[in-house]
Parts: C-alpha cells; sequence; structure tokens
C-alpha cells in the first residue's frame, strides 16, 4: 500500500470501471450511491445517513425508512470487497466505505510487480500450450465446439439475418368535449380483436376512438435494445429493429427472431410462444406449470418486486432459423434476462444446466430487485425442448 494521494482523473476511472463491471451495472442505485460518495469525497462533505436519505428521495424517488440506508451500504461494501476480490483485483485505485461509516475513503495500492522477465515468458507460453491442449482435446471429444455461443450461434451466422421485434401497446386516440386530442391505452386492449371484446363489453362506441400512427413501449424495450445491439456489434452483426405490431406473416420464415417485451404486447408472435411445450402455457397474461398445476404471479414484497420471465429458445422453421423470446411483464425480468444471456460467463453457467448438445429450451426465471436496481435473477424452472 502506498500513502501517495490519488489524482482525481484516476478515482474517476476507477469509478467508471466499478459501475460498468458485472455486480455494478444492473443497479442504478448502487452506481449512484458510489457516484455521490465520490463526489461528497472531493467536495470534504461529512456524509451522513440523513443525507443519503434525501439525496436517494430527490434523484431516484425512494422513500427511504429506518434502516433501509444502512442496508444499503452493507450491501454496497459487499459488492465492492467482491469487485476487488475478482474483477478490480489488479486495481491501483481501491474505493472503501468502513464499517460504520458514510465516507468514502480512496486507498493507493502498489502492486508487487518486480518478476524475472524470462521466467514470467516461459511460465506463460507454458500456460498457454496448456491451454491449447486441453482446448483442442475437447473439441476433438465433441464435449465443446469452437464456438461457444450456445444459443446465439445461428443468428451470428453471416448467411441469416436478425429481426428484434420489441412488445409494443396498442393505442387509441380520441377528443375530449373542448375539441382537444388526447392519446390512451385501455387496459385489456391489446390488439384489434382485444379491442372489438372490450368495446363489446363496456359498451364503447367505436367511433369515438380511432388508431393513432404510433405505439408505446415500455423502459424494458430501449433498454434491452441496447444490450443485444452491443452484443450483437462485439460479433460482427446488426439486428433489425421493428415493433411486433409491424410483424408480417413470412418473417417468421426467412430470418431469425428476437422478442422482448410484455407476454400481453404478444400478438403475431403468440402462436410460436412455449408452442412446443410440454409443461408450460401462457393463460391470462401469466405462465401457468401444467404439470405442478401452478400459476406464477408476479408480486411486490418488503418494496421488492418479484418478477418472472420466460426466456424460451425454439426451432422456427426448417429453414435453419430461429427464435428467441425474453418475455415478461415488469421491466425488471426482462431487462435481467436480456443482461444475463448476453454475458458469455453467466450464459457458460446456464447450459451447465442443460443435457449435452441440448440447444432449444424453455426457462422460467425469478427476478427481484428495487425498481430497477441491483437485480438477483434465479432459474425457477427449465424444461429442454426435444
Amino acid at each position: 500500500m502506498s500513502n501517495t494521494t490519488p489524482q482525481k482523473e484516476e478515482v474517476r476511472v476507477a469509478l467508471q470501471k466499478i459501475t460498468q463491471s458485472s455486480g455494478f451495472r444492473q443497479s442504478e442505485l448502487y452506481c449512484h450511491i458510489l457516484t455521490f460518495l465520490v463526489e461528497s469525497y472531493w467536495e470534504k462533505t461529512n456524509v451522513k445517513e440523513s443525507i443519503l436519505e434525501v439525496e436517494l428521495q430527490e434523484k431516484l424517488n425512494i422513500q427511504p425508512y429506518d434502516g433501509k440506508i444502512r442496508g444499503y451500504m452493507f450491501n454496497l461494501r459487499k459488492k465492492l470487497d467482491q469487485y476487488y476480490q475478482a474483477e478490480g483485483s489488479d486495481e491501483t485505485i481501491k474505493l472503501k466505505v468502513e464499517k460504520g461509516q458514510y465516507n468514502l475513503s480512496v486507498e493507493v495500492i502498489k502492486h508487487n510487480k518486480q518478476h524475472n522477465t524470462n521466467n514470467t515468458y516461459l511460465i506463460g507460453a507454458i500456460v498457454m500450450l496448456v491451454i491449447a491442449f486441453v482446448i483442442t482435446q475437447l473439441y476433438l471429444s465433441g464435449n465443446i465446439s469452437w464456438e461457444s455461443n450456445y444459443c446465439w450461434n445461428s443468428y451470428f451466422r453471416k448467411d441469416m439475418q436478425t429481426t428484434c421485434f420489441v412488445g409494443d401497446h396498442y393505442m387509441l386516440r380520441s377528443k375530449m368535449d373542448n375539441g382537444l386530442e388526447y392519446a390512451l391505452h385501455i387496459d385489456g386492449v391489446y390488439n384489434d380483436r382485444s379491442y372489438d371484446t372490450v368495446a363489446v363489453k363496456y359498451n364503447l362506441n367505436k367511433l369515438d376512438y380511432v388508431r393513432p400512427t404510433f405505439t408505446f413501449v415500455t423502459k424494458m424495450g430501449p433498454l434491452a435494445v441496447s444490450d443485444l445491439t452491443y452484443w450483437f456489434a462485439q460479433h460482427h452483426k446488426k439486428p433489425q429493429i421493428r415493433m411486433e405490431s409491424d410483424l408480417m406473416p413470412d418473417d417468421l420464415t426467412r430470418e431469425n427472431i428476437l422478442y422482448v417485451g410484455p407476454y400481453k404486447t404478444l400478438t403475431g408472435l403468440q402462436d410460436v410462444f412455449l408452442k412446443d411445450s410440454k409443461i408450460f402455457k401462457l393463460e391470462n397474461g401469466r405462465i401457468t406449470d401444467i404439470e405442478k398445476n401452478k400459476v406464477y404471479h408476479n408480486h411486490l414484497k418488503d418494496n421488492i418486486r418479484h418478477d418472472y420471465v420466460m426466456v424460451s429458445f425454439n426451432k422456427l422453421s426448417d429453414h435453419g432459423n430461429d427464435i428467441l423470446f425474453f418475455a415478461s411483464d415488469h421491466d425488471i425480468g426482462v431487462i435481467s434476462a436480456v443482461s444475463n444471456f448476453t454475458n458469455p460467463q453467466w450464459l457458460a453457467n446456464f447450459y451447465k444446466n442443460l443435457p449435452s448438445k441440448s440447444t432449444h429450451f424453455n426457462a422460467l426465471f425469478l427476478v427481484k430487485g428495487i425498481e430497477r436496481t441491483d437485480l438477483q435473477c434465479e432459474l425457477v424452472r427449465l424444461e429442454v425442448v426435444e
């Protein structure tokens, strides 16, 4: 450890690396707290529990209650410890919040890099040869392939286009008595067919409502598409982005399809979703486990949202194209699932749950989080599609 005073730019870079790490990038809450503590460090502000309460209430619209801030700080310390034990193990700037404190401290760490150069090169060469030998043997035995992207392999083929369909909500437009126009979404109206049903049920005069030229999507749409676009760019591919309401029947026969969005906005893809499943079905906007006779209900408990998200991967046609769904009625489910399935390390661990050479599956996950922060994702039920 060194007593050298850290430079502001060094701390800024260290903060950026932490907030982009796997343990922080899904957590707006903890990224915001850490950024606030860094700013307070430079301003020499004495941070107290009450100051953090006001900060989170004003910036993130989180209503604090007694003990909640202390819980956040406990989790922040834990996340920082995990970061410096893994991704940040070689960092020279260490951000810390001591137990019982709210103020940030910054340490400058001097790593011992005085090694014998020749020995280092020799050891490195031996390690690389061993790794190459092991990978070659696994490849020849059929246990792995050179392309280890699993369900994404067909999506990264040069000869196959991919379209990502975002679930969009059905809108209507009408006029007020003063002549002003307004747009609205009627709960239970997701397409023309459901509009007809609701109009009859509630005796709506359909002449009073017309379809506008736009629909709307929730935050899960742009956030998931952002992750997917970056993932595809890493593999030198560019997906098309369209609204699910613009789906045409022949789209299902000539290209790979992605769907990100709610269950209730499935219209053109509704008949394809879970079509070969013997365990799951979508019923009244919720996932039902047929074998267990169980309906998975999303709910809110102790200010933590519990959201069930279905990731369904299946063959779409005999033309070699596939379809991959990320479907859930709340933002956090889709956001978390897409983030995980575009993380190679997480994806490799998930595939350990599948039989050898298995490709198509239906996987139900439970995602927990406060608003859209600190998301935790666990596998609830997995079905291998034969």
